[in-house]
Parts: structure tokens; sequence; C-alpha cells
């Protein structure tokens, strides 16, 4: 990238809009969003939002391509790798950011001093544990860049992963060592990580038992079809669970995306349903809290104090 195509693509990048809007296409990968998507995510009318595609698009930072009856944006992964290695020249950054002879300690301590050494603790919560919620854990861990902590549990743990979540994960480049399924009650006990948000992704309409965390964390409802229940052809296994593994991305760009740090509880709780409706959603609304479930939880609470 020369000096004239640098200057254009950070003077597309010099707004805050377009900024999230880049950043969040970072997190979406090659799949990239719907328009839709990327206007919940972001906050944006579809009127000015069409402005800042145009704008990323016109700096040649995005690309679009139509899927059906919808456009999807994605980063232009080129000129986006051209851009940061025309900032790093002659900056003496090496591959990771850091400076000639600044060890690991220095590196942490400023991560720290920037905030991520204070990540959020998110859960996701569904019926078996073996595929929807296993994949989000996967999918925040790698994503989320730090600046998360990512479990998963299940109302009914089933024994195992299904080892077509762990195939879709791999073919990704998502690290599958340690998932396994878990019952949510372990993270009801007062040694538990203290949840942040809690995140449903259970299908209530298909009869499923959905856990809803009780208590003080924020929480939200991505319900999406189980892709385990699939019981027809491979063939159509395979595209079950892909489509969920996209779907779960999607979200948690989108949640990637949205400025936490200026989000009271209410606002992110309704920022949080706002992208649970986003393409596959199974249900708009989740079940009652089942008065076992809060039991187990004051319980757990009265004991640590």
């Amino acid at each position: 990238m020369n000096e004239r195509e640098a200057v254009e693509a950070l003077s597309a990048l010099a707004q805050e809009t377009r900024l999230r809007v880049f950043r969040l296409l970072v997190r979406a990968g090659r799949d990239g969003l719907p328009a839709g998507a990327i206007g919940e995510a972001v906050g944006a009318s579809s009127s000015n939002l069409s402005f800042h595609l145009s704008q990323l698009e016109g700096a040649g930072l995005i690309a679009r391509r139509r899927e059906a009856r919808s456009i999807i944006y994605s980063l232009r992964e080129d000129v986006a790798g051209g851009l940061i290695a025309f900032l790093r020249e002659d900056s003496g950054l090496g591959e990771g950011g850091s400076l000639p002879g600044q060890g690991e300690a220095q590196r942490g301590a400023a991560l720290e001093a920037a905030g991520a050494g204070d990540p959020r603790n998110v859960l996701f919560l569904c019926s078996g544990n073996s595929a929807r919620s296993i994949m989000a854990e996967a999918i925040l861990r790698k994503d989320g860049g730090g600046r998360f902590r990512a479990f998963s549990a299940g109302s009914k743990p089933r024994g195992a992963v299904d080892p077509l979540a762990l195939e879709v994960l791999a073919a990704h480049n998502y690290p599958v060592d340690g998932l396994v399924p878990k019952d949510w009650r372990v993270f009801a006990e007062s040694s538990s990580p203290r949840i942040d948000v809690a995140l449903t992704i259970c299908d209530v309409t298909a009869g499923e038992q959905c856990p809803h965390w009780p208590g003080e964390p924020v929480s939200g409802h991505w319900g999406i079809a189980d892709p385990a229940a699939v019981t027809e052809l491979p063939g159509e296994r395979r595209a079950a669970f892909i489509r969920a593994f996209r779907y779960l991305r999607r979200r948690i760009a989108a949640f990637l995306a949205l400025p936490l740090d200026d989000l009271d509880p209410i606002a992110l709780t309704q920022r949080l349903a706002e992208i649970g409706t986003m393409e596959g959603a199974s249900i708009r609304a989740i079940a009652p809290l089942r008065p076992a479930a809060r039991k187990i939880r004051d319980n757990a609470k009265r004991k640590a104090s």
C-alpha cells in the first residue's frame, strides 16, 4: 500500500460509526455480516448505515456480495493487511506489536493498564451443552482477544461433545482443547467464577429445557435450533452444524462490537435482546425463571455470605 491509499483508508476510518463497522467485520471474518445485522450491532439507521458502508467500500476496506435476498459485507483482508503493514513500516514493531527489547512482562503490564487484565466472564447455556453452547464458548475464547473468559453449560448435559461440533470448529481454526459438557449448576457454586453475562441459546419452541441464569448477571436469549437434533442424512447434519456455527459467530461479532463500557445493565440487556433476533433466531422470548433454579442460586449466595 502506498501513502495515498493509506491516507484514503485512514480517512474512511476517522469516524466513530465507520470504525465500529470496520472492527465488527474484522471479527466476523470471511463470512461477513448482512447489512441489517451490522446496523443492529452499531446502532445505525438503514440510511445512515448505507452512507458509512459506501465510504468504507469506496476506500477499498470492505466488499459486498449477494446471498439469496441479502447483501453481505465483509472485510477486504488484503487491503486491511496492507494498511497494517504500511503503518508498521519503519516503526520497529514486531509481528506481535511489541517494540524491540520489550519482553512478555512489559507487554502484559501494558495490556493490564489498558484494561485487558480484567476480562468479563460470559456463560453460554443450552440443554445438552454438546453443540451450540460449546461452539459459542470456543468462538468467544478466540475472537474475544483476551477481553472475555468464555464458559458453557447445559440443563441436561450429554456425555460428550458432538463430533461434528468439534469438526466444524477445527475447520474454521478454532481451538477445541478442553471443551466438555458441564451441568449449569457448577457455575452456581460459591467457588465458581462470577458470571457477568449469561446467554441462553436453546430452542424453547422445540421443547428444550432452557436454564435461565438467576441473580446479578446481565442476561439475554439467542435461541438457535439445535443442530444435534437433526437426524437426517449426514450431509444435512453437517449443514445444520455449519449454519448454527455461522449464526453464533455473527451474534458474537455483534456482541464484541458493543461499547460495553458505555452501556448500563438495562441498555446492555436491550442490545443483547436485539442481537438475539438476528438471522436464525428460533424464539424472541424466554420462559420464566424456574423456582428450582432460583433456589440453587440463592442457596449458593447464602453459603458465600
